[in-house]
Protein backbone atom coordinates (compact mmCIF):
# COMPACT_ATOMS: atom_id res chain seq x y z
CA UNK A 1 0.00 0.00 0.00
CA UNK A 2 1.54 3.07 -1.16
CA UNK A 3 2.24 5.73 1.39
CA UNK A 4 0.43 9.53 1.02
CA UNK A 5 1.79 11.54 3.65
CA UNK A 6 0.92 15.45 3.84
CA UNK A 7 3.15 17.32 6.40
CA UNK A 8 1.69 20.64 5.56
CA UNK A 9 -1.47 19.69 5.48
CA UNK A 10 -3.95 22.84 6.93
CA UNK A 11 -5.75 22.17 10.25
CA UNK A 12 -8.90 21.06 9.68
CA UNK A 13 -12.32 23.06 10.61
CA UNK A 14 -14.57 21.26 13.18
CA UNK A 15 -17.20 21.14 10.45
CA UNK A 16 -14.66 19.12 8.00
CA UNK A 17 -13.80 17.01 10.47
CA UNK A 18 -17.26 16.18 11.57
CA UNK A 19 -18.21 15.82 7.59
CA UNK A 20 -16.41 12.78 7.23
CA UNK A 21 -17.41 10.84 10.50
CA UNK A 22 -19.82 8.07 9.37
CA UNK A 23 -17.60 5.85 10.36
CA UNK A 24 -20.57 3.05 9.54
CA UNK A 25 -19.89 3.84 6.05
CA UNK A 26 -15.93 3.39 6.33
CA UNK A 27 -16.22 0.68 7.95
CA UNK A 28 -18.40 -1.40 4.96
CA UNK A 29 -16.00 -0.18 2.71
CA UNK A 30 -12.38 -1.06 3.91
CA UNK A 31 -11.47 -4.62 5.02
CA UNK A 32 -10.51 -5.05 8.54
CA UNK A 33 -7.77 -5.22 10.87
CA UNK A 34 -6.88 -7.19 13.53
CA UNK A 35 -7.84 -5.61 17.33
CA UNK A 36 -4.70 -5.48 19.28
CA UNK A 37 -4.34 -8.50 20.99
CA UNK A 38 -3.25 -6.68 24.41
CA UNK A 39 -6.29 -5.32 26.71
CA UNK A 40 -3.87 -1.96 27.35
CA UNK A 41 -6.08 -0.53 24.23
CA UNK A 42 -2.79 0.41 21.79
CA UNK A 43 -2.90 1.69 18.69
CA UNK A 44 0.23 -0.17 17.03
CA UNK A 45 2.14 1.39 14.37
CA UNK A 46 1.98 -1.32 12.10
CA UNK A 47 -1.94 -0.51 11.49
CA UNK A 48 -0.69 3.02 10.31
CA UNK A 49 0.71 3.26 6.99
CA UNK A 50 2.84 6.79 8.37
CA UNK A 51 6.41 5.78 8.93
CA UNK A 52 7.17 8.86 10.62
CA UNK A 53 5.94 12.67 11.64
CA UNK A 54 7.63 15.51 12.13
CA UNK A 55 6.67 17.14 15.29
CA UNK A 56 7.36 21.29 15.88
CA UNK A 57 7.05 20.92 20.02
CA UNK A 58 5.82 23.75 22.60
CA UNK A 59 6.16 22.53 26.41
CA UNK A 60 3.08 23.41 27.94
CA UNK A 61 2.41 20.78 30.40
CA UNK A 62 -0.38 17.61 29.68
CA UNK A 63 -3.80 18.61 30.10
CA UNK A 64 -6.16 16.33 30.85
CA UNK A 65 -9.16 16.17 33.88
CA UNK A 66 -7.30 14.69 36.64
CA UNK A 67 -6.49 18.05 38.69
CA UNK A 68 -8.67 18.41 41.83
CA UNK A 69 -11.33 21.20 41.70
CA UNK A 70 -10.94 24.52 44.10
CA UNK A 71 -7.59 25.02 44.97
CA UNK A 72 -7.13 21.07 46.74
CA UNK A 73 -3.68 19.16 46.18
CA UNK A 74 -3.51 16.12 44.14
CA UNK A 75 -2.86 13.23 46.51
CA UNK A 76 -0.16 11.84 44.59
CA UNK A 77 3.32 13.94 44.70
CA UNK A 78 5.24 12.59 42.45
CA UNK A 79 2.89 12.49 39.28
CA UNK A 80 2.86 15.38 36.90
CA UNK A 81 0.84 18.42 37.51
CA UNK A 82 -2.36 18.83 35.05
CA UNK A 83 -3.87 21.29 34.15
CA UNK A 84 -7.76 21.31 34.00
CA UNK A 85 -9.36 23.07 30.84
CA UNK A 86 -12.97 22.60 32.45
CA UNK A 87 -12.29 25.03 35.44
CA UNK A 88 -11.59 27.85 33.19
CA UNK A 89 -13.82 30.86 33.78
CA UNK A 90 -16.47 30.18 31.44
CA UNK A 91 -18.89 33.54 31.70
CA UNK A 92 -18.18 37.00 33.40
CA UNK A 93 -17.86 36.79 37.14
CA UNK A 94 -16.95 39.80 39.75
CA UNK A 95 -13.68 39.04 41.89
CA UNK A 96 -14.62 41.65 44.17
CA UNK A 97 -17.74 42.82 44.94
CA UNK A 98 -16.84 46.20 45.95
CA UNK A 99 -14.46 47.20 43.23
CA UNK A 100 -14.46 48.01 39.41
CA UNK A 101 -14.18 49.85 36.75
CA UNK A 102 -15.97 53.16 36.91
CA UNK A 103 -18.34 53.99 33.96
CA UNK A 104 -18.27 57.58 32.40
CA UNK A 105 -22.56 57.95 31.38
CA UNK A 106 -24.12 60.53 28.55
CA UNK A 107 -27.23 61.78 27.87
CA UNK A 108 -29.03 61.62 24.57
CA UNK A 109 -31.72 62.17 22.71
CA UNK A 110 -32.93 58.87 20.89
CA UNK A 111 -34.65 61.18 18.59
CA UNK A 112 -31.18 62.82 17.35
CA UNK A 113 -28.64 60.84 18.18
CA UNK A 114 -24.81 62.05 18.94
CA UNK A 115 -21.66 62.45 19.50
CA UNK A 116 -19.43 61.74 22.39
CA UNK A 117 -15.86 61.91 23.58
CA UNK A 118 -14.90 59.71 26.98
CA UNK A 119 -12.15 61.11 29.25
CA UNK A 120 -9.45 58.86 27.06
CA UNK A 121 -10.47 60.63 24.19
CA UNK A 122 -12.12 57.42 22.69
CA UNK A 123 -15.28 58.67 20.24
CA UNK A 124 -19.18 57.44 20.54
CA UNK A 125 -20.90 58.06 17.23
CA UNK A 126 -24.77 57.75 17.97
CA UNK A 127 -27.29 57.74 14.81
CA UNK A 128 -30.83 58.91 15.27
CA UNK A 129 -33.74 56.38 16.23
CA UNK A 130 -30.90 53.70 17.04
CA UNK A 131 -32.59 51.98 19.65
CA UNK A 132 -35.74 49.56 20.50
CA UNK A 133 -36.83 48.28 23.68
CA UNK A 134 -36.99 44.73 24.58
CA UNK A 135 -40.20 44.57 22.46
CA UNK A 136 -38.67 45.77 19.27
CA UNK A 137 -40.18 48.74 19.74
CA UNK A 138 -38.74 52.15 19.13
CA UNK A 139 -37.25 54.27 22.00
CA UNK A 140 -37.84 57.84 21.97
CA UNK A 141 -36.83 60.66 24.61
CA UNK A 142 -33.80 60.90 26.27
CA UNK A 143 -31.56 57.76 27.27
CA UNK A 144 -28.64 57.34 28.94
CA UNK A 145 -25.50 55.27 27.90
CA UNK A 146 -22.33 53.80 30.00
CA UNK A 147 -19.23 53.45 28.62
CA UNK A 148 -16.09 51.46 30.23
CA UNK A 149 -12.60 51.33 29.08
CA UNK A 150 -10.33 48.65 30.09
CA UNK A 151 -6.52 48.88 28.94
CA UNK A 152 -4.59 47.09 31.52
CA UNK A 153 -3.90 44.26 33.37
CA UNK A 154 -5.64 45.43 36.40
CA UNK A 155 -8.68 46.73 34.43
CA UNK A 156 -9.54 43.16 32.72
CA UNK A 157 -9.13 41.34 36.58
CA UNK A 158 -11.65 43.88 37.94
CA UNK A 159 -13.94 43.18 34.85
CA UNK A 160 -14.19 39.65 35.74
CA UNK A 161 -14.69 39.23 31.99
CA UNK A 162 -12.62 35.41 31.03
CA UNK A 163 -9.83 36.47 29.00
CA UNK A 164 -9.04 33.52 26.74
CA UNK A 165 -11.26 32.46 23.47
CA UNK A 166 -12.20 29.47 22.24
CA UNK A 167 -11.69 28.27 18.96
CA UNK A 168 -12.19 25.08 17.92
CA UNK A 169 -13.73 24.02 21.12
CA UNK A 170 -9.71 25.00 22.64
CA UNK A 171 -8.81 27.93 24.23
CA UNK A 172 -6.22 30.13 23.52
CA UNK A 173 -4.77 33.13 25.34
CA UNK A 174 -4.51 36.61 24.01
CA UNK A 175 -3.06 40.03 24.09
CA UNK A 176 -5.13 42.86 24.22
CA UNK A 177 -4.81 45.94 22.29
CA UNK A 178 -8.18 47.54 24.46
CA UNK A 179 -11.41 46.47 25.20
CA UNK A 180 -14.75 48.65 26.63
CA UNK A 181 -18.56 48.33 27.48
CA UNK A 182 -20.83 50.09 26.21
CA UNK A 183 -24.41 49.82 27.37
CA UNK A 184 -27.86 51.89 27.34
CA UNK A 185 -30.89 52.20 29.26
CA UNK A 186 -34.20 54.46 29.76
CA UNK A 187 -35.84 54.88 33.28
CA UNK A 188 -33.58 51.91 34.62
CA UNK A 189 -34.57 49.83 31.93
CA UNK A 190 -32.16 48.21 29.45
CA UNK A 191 -32.34 49.02 25.74
CA UNK A 192 -30.86 47.60 22.40
CA UNK A 193 -29.95 48.80 19.56
CA UNK A 194 -32.11 48.52 16.49
CA UNK A 195 -31.36 45.77 13.56
CA UNK A 196 -30.86 48.31 11.30
CA UNK A 197 -28.82 50.75 12.92
CA UNK A 198 -25.18 50.72 14.10
CA UNK A 199 -22.88 52.75 16.62
CA UNK A 200 -19.80 54.03 15.77
CA UNK A 201 -16.85 53.63 18.53
CA UNK A 202 -13.10 54.47 17.83
CA UNK A 203 -11.40 53.51 20.99
CA UNK A 204 -7.84 54.16 21.90
CA UNK A 205 -5.66 52.21 21.65
CA UNK A 206 -1.43 51.54 23.13
CA UNK A 207 -0.97 48.86 20.58
CA UNK A 208 0.04 48.86 17.40
CA UNK A 209 -0.74 46.14 14.18
CA UNK A 210 -3.72 44.32 13.04
CA UNK A 211 -6.01 42.32 15.63
CA UNK A 212 -9.12 40.51 15.44
CA UNK A 213 -12.20 42.35 16.47
CA UNK A 214 -14.19 40.34 19.39
CA UNK A 215 -17.62 40.69 21.00
CA UNK A 216 -18.57 38.93 24.15
CA UNK A 217 -21.76 36.73 23.30
CA UNK A 218 -23.32 36.83 27.10
CA UNK A 219 -25.55 33.41 25.80
CA UNK A 220 -23.15 31.31 24.85
CA UNK A 221 -20.52 32.51 26.76
CA UNK A 222 -17.60 32.83 24.17
CA UNK A 223 -16.03 35.57 22.67
CA UNK A 224 -17.22 35.92 18.98
CA UNK A 225 -14.57 36.82 15.93
CA UNK A 226 -16.55 40.02 14.16
CA UNK A 227 -13.74 40.86 12.16
CA UNK A 228 -10.41 42.60 12.32
CA UNK A 229 -9.09 46.15 13.00
CA UNK A 230 -5.89 48.20 12.53
CA UNK A 231 -4.33 50.98 14.53
CA UNK A 232 -5.75 54.53 12.65
CA UNK A 233 -4.21 57.67 12.87
CA UNK A 234 -7.09 61.18 13.53
CA UNK A 235 -6.97 60.81 9.64
CA UNK A 236 -8.19 57.03 9.32
CA UNK A 237 -4.97 56.26 7.80
CA UNK A 238 -3.37 52.81 9.26
CA UNK A 239 -0.26 53.49 11.53
CA UNK A 240 2.38 51.16 10.65
CA UNK A 241 4.29 50.28 13.69
CA UNK A 242 7.64 48.11 14.13
CA UNK A 243 7.20 46.14 17.24
CA UNK A 244 10.69 45.79 19.49
CA UNK A 245 11.02 42.61 21.25
CA UNK A 246 10.78 42.71 24.66
CA UNK A 247 13.38 41.71 27.39
CA UNK A 248 12.79 38.07 28.66
CA UNK A 249 14.35 35.50 29.86
CA UNK A 250 16.15 32.99 27.42
CA UNK A 251 14.10 29.14 27.76
CA UNK A 252 15.33 27.60 25.00
CA UNK A 253 16.35 24.09 25.57
CA UNK A 254 13.93 23.63 28.93
CA UNK A 255 13.66 19.65 28.68
CA UNK A 256 9.31 18.61 28.59
CA UNK A 257 9.08 16.56 31.55
CA UNK A 258 8.21 12.99 30.97
CA UNK A 259 4.82 11.46 31.69
CA UNK A 260 3.65 7.82 31.64
CA UNK A 261 1.34 6.59 29.71
CA UNK A 262 -1.74 5.42 31.22
CA UNK A 263 -2.42 1.84 29.77
CA UNK A 264 -6.32 2.53 30.38
CA UNK A 265 -6.15 5.14 27.66
CA UNK A 266 -5.92 4.66 23.66
CA UNK A 267 -2.01 5.24 23.03
CA UNK A 268 -0.05 5.51 19.47
CA UNK A 269 2.75 4.39 19.07
CA UNK A 270 4.60 6.32 16.12
CA UNK A 271 8.06 6.78 15.05
CA UNK A 272 8.63 10.53 15.02
CA UNK A 273 11.81 12.33 14.00
CA UNK A 274 12.54 14.89 16.62
CA UNK A 275 16.29 15.58 15.76
CA UNK A 276 15.56 19.23 15.08
CA UNK A 277 14.00 19.76 18.98
CA UNK A 278 16.27 19.27 21.26
CA UNK A 279 13.76 19.13 24.14
CA UNK A 280 12.32 16.00 22.98
CA UNK A 281 16.30 14.82 20.91
CA UNK A 282 17.28 12.75 23.62
CA UNK A 283 14.17 11.31 24.51
CA UNK A 284 13.72 6.93 23.10
CA UNK A 285 10.42 5.53 22.89
CA UNK A 286 7.97 8.56 22.72
CA UNK A 287 4.41 7.35 22.80
CA UNK A 288 0.90 9.89 22.10
CA UNK A 289 -1.93 9.30 24.11
CA UNK A 290 -5.32 10.50 22.78
CA UNK A 291 -6.57 13.29 24.63
CA UNK A 292 -10.31 12.84 25.45
CA UNK A 293 -11.05 15.81 27.33
CA UNK A 294 -12.61 17.40 24.19
CA UNK A 295 -14.25 14.38 22.34
CA UNK A 296 -14.54 11.20 22.97
CA UNK A 297 -12.70 8.55 21.47
CA UNK A 298 -14.20 6.43 18.67
CA UNK A 299 -12.91 2.68 19.30
CA UNK A 300 -14.12 1.63 16.07
CA UNK A 301 -11.23 3.20 14.87
CA UNK A 302 -9.17 0.26 15.44
CA UNK A 303 -11.04 -1.51 12.67
CA UNK A 304 -9.80 0.37 9.91
CA UNK A 305 -6.68 0.01 8.00
CA UNK A 306 -5.23 3.85 7.75
CA UNK A 307 -3.85 4.68 4.60
CA UNK A 308 -2.57 8.59 5.43
CA UNK A 309 -1.52 10.18 8.80
CA UNK A 310 -0.44 13.52 9.31
CA UNK A 311 0.67 15.09 12.69
CA UNK A 312 1.06 18.83 13.81
CA UNK A 313 1.04 20.88 16.87
CA UNK A 314 -2.67 21.95 18.17
CA UNK A 315 -4.00 25.29 19.05
CA UNK A 316 -3.64 24.00 22.81
CA UNK A 317 -0.40 24.04 23.66
CA UNK A 318 1.30 20.60 24.26
CA UNK A 319 -1.14 19.06 22.20
CA UNK A 320 -1.14 17.79 18.53
CA UNK A 321 -3.66 16.76 15.98
CA UNK A 322 -3.38 13.72 14.10
CA UNK A 323 -5.02 13.24 10.98
CA UNK A 324 -5.42 9.90 9.63
CA UNK A 325 -7.25 9.12 6.17
CA UNK A 326 -8.50 6.48 3.73
CA UNK A 327 -9.69 8.33 0.14
CA UNK A 328 -12.04 11.05 0.74
CA UNK A 329 -12.17 10.04 4.73
CA UNK A 330 -10.41 11.64 7.60
CA UNK A 331 -10.55 11.65 10.96
CA UNK A 332 -8.77 14.43 13.29
CA UNK A 333 -7.65 13.02 17.09
CA UNK A 334 -5.74 15.02 19.56
CA UNK A 335 -2.84 13.35 21.26
CA UNK A 336 -0.33 14.48 23.35
CA UNK A 337 3.24 12.75 24.36
CA UNK A 338 3.69 10.17 26.68
CA UNK A 339 6.29 7.47 27.99
CA UNK A 340 5.86 3.43 29.19
CA UNK A 341 7.96 1.37 31.37
CA UNK A 342 11.67 1.27 30.81
CA UNK A 343 11.35 4.28 28.61
CA UNK A 344 9.90 6.30 31.60
CA UNK A 345 12.71 5.81 33.78
CA UNK A 346 14.98 6.36 31.36
CA UNK A 347 13.53 9.85 30.55
CA UNK A 348 12.80 10.93 33.79
CA UNK A 349 16.53 10.39 34.27
CA UNK A 350 17.82 12.84 30.98
CA UNK A 351 14.95 15.18 32.04
CA UNK A 352 16.74 15.84 35.77
CA UNK A 353 20.11 15.96 34.11
CA UNK A 354 18.80 18.67 31.50
CA UNK A 355 16.33 20.68 33.89
CA UNK A 356 19.86 20.95 36.33
CA UNK A 357 21.91 22.44 33.27
CA UNK A 358 19.06 24.54 32.10
CA UNK A 359 18.70 26.19 35.24
CA UNK A 360 22.69 26.51 35.68
CA UNK A 361 22.63 28.53 32.31
CA UNK A 362 19.28 30.18 33.62
CA UNK A 363 20.76 31.63 36.78
CA UNK A 364 24.18 32.64 34.84
CA UNK A 365 21.92 34.64 32.00
CA UNK A 366 19.90 36.82 35.10
CA UNK A 367 23.04 37.46 36.76
CA UNK A 368 24.41 38.77 33.56
CA UNK A 369 21.31 40.48 32.91
CA UNK A 370 21.21 42.10 36.60
CA UNK A 371 25.32 43.57 35.81
CA UNK A 372 24.13 45.07 32.36
CA UNK A 373 20.77 46.82 34.17
CA UNK A 374 23.32 48.37 37.20
CA UNK A 375 22.98 51.69 38.05
CA UNK A 376 26.33 53.30 39.76
CA UNK A 377 25.12 55.33 42.72
CA UNK A 378 28.42 56.41 43.66
CA UNK A 379 31.78 54.68 43.63
CA UNK A 380 31.44 52.61 46.84
CA UNK A 381 27.37 52.43 46.10
CA UNK A 382 26.13 49.98 43.50
CA UNK A 383 22.31 49.61 43.41
CA UNK A 384 20.61 46.42 40.30
CA UNK A 385 17.53 47.23 38.85
CA UNK A 386 15.60 44.06 39.31
CA UNK A 387 13.40 41.51 37.33
CA UNK A 388 10.90 43.53 39.18
CA UNK A 389 11.28 46.75 36.50
CA UNK A 390 7.72 46.93 34.79
CA UNK A 391 8.74 46.17 31.03
CA UNK A 392 5.54 47.70 30.06
CA UNK A 393 5.02 51.19 32.53
CA UNK A 394 1.34 52.03 32.13
CA UNK A 395 1.76 55.37 33.77
CA UNK A 396 4.06 56.19 30.52
CA UNK A 397 1.99 54.64 28.04
CA UNK A 398 0.22 56.88 25.73
CA UNK A 399 -2.34 56.20 22.96
CA UNK A 400 -0.87 55.78 19.56
CA UNK A 401 -4.22 56.12 17.46
CA UNK A 402 -7.65 55.01 17.79
CA UNK A 403 -9.34 51.22 16.63
CA UNK A 404 -12.71 51.87 14.62
CA UNK A 405 -15.44 49.43 15.94
CA UNK A 406 -18.97 49.02 14.38
CA UNK A 407 -21.78 48.37 17.18
CA UNK A 408 -24.58 46.29 16.36
CA UNK A 409 -24.99 45.10 20.18
CA UNK A 410 -24.56 46.69 23.11
CA UNK A 411 -22.11 45.25 25.34
CA UNK A 412 -18.45 44.15 25.93
CA UNK A 413 -15.69 43.97 22.85
CA UNK A 414 -12.18 43.96 22.27
CA UNK A 415 -9.21 43.68 20.43
CA UNK A 416 -6.73 41.36 20.55
CA UNK A 417 -3.52 40.10 18.91
CA UNK A 418 -2.00 36.73 18.46
CA UNK A 419 0.22 35.53 21.14
CA UNK A 420 3.04 33.48 21.04
CA UNK A 421 4.62 31.82 24.18
CA UNK A 422 8.08 30.97 24.72
CA UNK A 423 8.04 28.31 27.40
CA UNK A 424 4.56 27.31 28.90
CA UNK A 425 5.18 25.70 32.41
CA UNK A 426 2.05 24.01 34.19
CA UNK A 427 2.29 24.81 38.05
CA UNK A 428 0.09 23.72 40.82
CA UNK A 429 0.56 26.21 43.90
CA UNK A 430 0.24 25.29 47.19
CA UNK A 431 -1.02 28.24 49.08
CA UNK A 432 -0.17 29.18 53.00
CA UNK A 433 -0.79 32.12 55.25
CA UNK A 434 1.94 33.40 57.75
CA UNK A 435 0.72 31.09 60.07
CA UNK A 436 0.89 27.95 57.86
CA UNK A 437 -2.71 27.67 57.18
CA UNK A 438 -3.77 26.01 53.62
CA UNK A 439 -5.41 28.49 51.51
CA UNK A 440 -8.63 26.94 49.39
CA UNK A 441 -10.93 28.06 47.18
CA UNK A 442 -9.20 30.82 45.11
CA UNK A 443 -9.01 32.33 42.13
CA UNK A 444 -6.08 32.67 40.78
CA UNK A 445 -4.45 35.63 38.15
CA UNK A 446 -1.04 36.21 36.43
CA UNK A 447 -0.65 39.66 34.56
CA UNK A 448 2.36 39.28 31.92
CA UNK A 449 4.11 42.25 31.99
CA UNK A 450 6.05 41.86 28.81
CA UNK A 451 2.60 41.80 27.00
CA UNK A 452 -0.60 43.39 27.81
CA UNK A 453 -1.74 39.86 28.75
CA UNK A 454 -4.09 38.71 32.26
CA UNK A 455 -4.58 34.88 32.31
CA UNK A 456 -7.70 34.50 34.54
CA UNK A 457 -7.37 30.94 35.38
CA UNK A 458 -10.70 30.50 37.82
CA UNK A 459 -11.01 28.07 40.00
CA UNK A 460 -8.44 25.58 39.01
CA UNK A 461 -6.26 24.21 40.87
CA UNK A 462 -3.72 24.60 38.43
CA UNK A 463 -2.14 27.57 36.46
CA UNK A 464 0.32 27.72 32.92
CA UNK A 465 2.77 30.35 32.90
CA UNK A 466 5.50 31.51 29.84
CA UNK A 467 8.25 31.41 32.64
CA UNK A 468 10.45 33.27 29.67
CA UNK A 469 8.13 36.71 30.01
CA UNK A 470 7.78 38.71 33.76
CA UNK A 471 4.85 37.61 35.50
CA UNK A 472 2.98 38.89 38.83
CA UNK A 473 0.75 36.55 40.17
CA UNK A 474 -2.05 37.19 42.92
CA UNK A 475 -5.45 35.28 43.99
CA UNK A 476 -8.63 36.26 45.71
CA UNK A 477 -10.10 34.07 48.24
CA UNK A 478 -13.59 32.65 48.14
CA UNK A 479 -13.92 35.77 51.16
CA UNK A 480 -12.53 38.58 49.42
CA UNK A 481 -8.83 38.79 50.82
CA UNK A 482 -5.98 38.90 48.55
CA UNK A 483 -2.57 37.93 47.91
CA UNK A 484 0.25 39.31 45.84
CA UNK A 485 3.62 37.43 44.67
CA UNK A 486 6.60 39.57 43.42
CA UNK A 487 7.77 38.49 39.98
CA UNK A 488 11.50 37.75 41.46
CA UNK A 489 9.94 35.31 43.57
CA UNK A 490 7.18 33.67 41.83
CA UNK A 491 10.12 33.14 39.20
CA UNK A 492 12.25 31.19 42.25
CA UNK A 493 9.80 29.22 43.41
CA UNK A 494 8.66 27.48 40.30
CA UNK A 495 11.03 27.68 37.66
CA UNK A 496 12.42 24.43 39.70
CA UNK A 497 8.65 23.40 41.34
CA UNK A 498 5.96 21.96 39.66
CA UNK A 499 4.20 22.74 43.32
CA UNK A 500 5.81 25.04 45.23
CA UNK A 501 4.82 26.25 48.46
CA UNK A 502 3.93 29.74 48.72
CA UNK A 503 3.75 31.70 51.89
CA UNK A 504 1.39 34.93 51.57
CA UNK A 505 0.24 37.50 53.69
CA UNK A 506 -3.38 37.37 53.55
CA UNK A 507 -4.59 41.38 52.81
CA UNK A 508 -7.99 43.73 52.08
CA UNK A 509 -8.28 44.40 48.06
CA UNK A 510 -7.85 47.71 48.62
CA UNK A 511 -4.28 47.21 49.92
CA UNK A 512 -3.28 44.43 47.23
CA UNK A 513 -5.31 46.62 44.77
CA UNK A 514 -2.63 49.35 45.29
CA UNK A 515 0.76 47.04 45.25
CA UNK A 516 -0.60 45.80 41.84
CA UNK A 517 -0.83 49.49 40.71
CA UNK A 518 2.80 50.21 42.42
CA UNK A 519 4.33 46.99 40.78
CA UNK A 520 3.19 47.77 37.40
CA UNK A 521 3.26 51.01 37.40
CA UNK A 522 -0.47 52.13 36.78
Amino acid sequence: MAQNLNFDRKELREQDILKHKNFDEVLRSYRMVQRPASNTRWIAAASIAAAACLLAFLYFGFLNNSTNHHGNLLSDGNAPVHFNLNDLPKKVQLPLKNYSVPAEHFKVSADQGGNFKTSSGSTISIPAMAFVDEQGKKVEGTIEVSYREFQNPLDFFLSGMPMHQMKDGQPIQTASAGMFELLANKDDKAIYIASSKQIAVDQQSRFSGKCEQMFFNTTSNTWVKEGENDLLAENGKIIVEKETAPVSIDSAGMPVMPRKADKRKYIFDIKVDVSGFPELAEYKGLLFEVNETYQKFDERLYDIKWEQASIKASSVAGNYNLTIGIRDSSVTIMVYPVFANKNYQEAMLVYQEKKELWLANLAKQQKQTNEKKAIKVNANDVALVTTDEPLINYSKLKAKGKRHFEVHKLGVYQSVMAYHPTTMKVVQPRLIDLKGKEIKNVQMFIADRTQNILYNFGSSASIACDQSASLLFWFVTDNGQMGVVSTEAFLALTVNNDRPLIKVQLMDPGKAIGILKETMQI
